[in-house]
């Protein structure tokens, strides 16, 4: 790598400073868009609670064991019957959901599973010999 020769050794420190935080960075940018690409999701869905009324709310726990112990999984309220796990990766999970009304909290629906398994590789390519 060649630097730009300066009158000051602070200068040319500096320039080699410089070049070295701009690939560090690129290099976490590379990173990150690259764990970005591996990460999986779960989509949820279930039938409205029959008392659910405005204001109310679900809240949607995950565990990877069956039976539990369940950690809540979203971080704000859910009014819709849908919901996507987009911290999840390869492996096997359990879910159940509760229905929020004010601060009572009902107990916890059926358990359903999910199963991320890892991708296939892509752009396969065979050469004759």
């Amino acid at each position: 790598m060649r630097y730009a020769k300066s009158k000051c050794a602070k200068s040319t420190t500096w320039k080699r400073w410089s070049i070295a935080l701009t690939l560090l960075f690129l290099s976490a940018l590379f990173i990150s868009s690259l764990q970005a690409q591996s990460t999986h999701s779960v989509s949820l869905s279930w039938t409205a609670s029959t008392d659910f009324v405005s204001g109310d709310s679900y809240n949607v726990y995950r565990s990877t064991v069956s039976g539990g112990p369940y950690t809540k999984v979203n971080t704000a309220a859910i009014t819709a019957d849908t919901f996507t796990d987009s911290s999840v990766s390869v492996g096997t999970y359990y879910y159940v959901a509760t229905h929020v009304s004010g601060t009572a909290e009902s107990a916890f629906s059926n358990e359903a599973k999910a199963v991320l398994l890892p991708r296939a590789p892509t752009t396969l390519v065979a050469t004759p010999q």
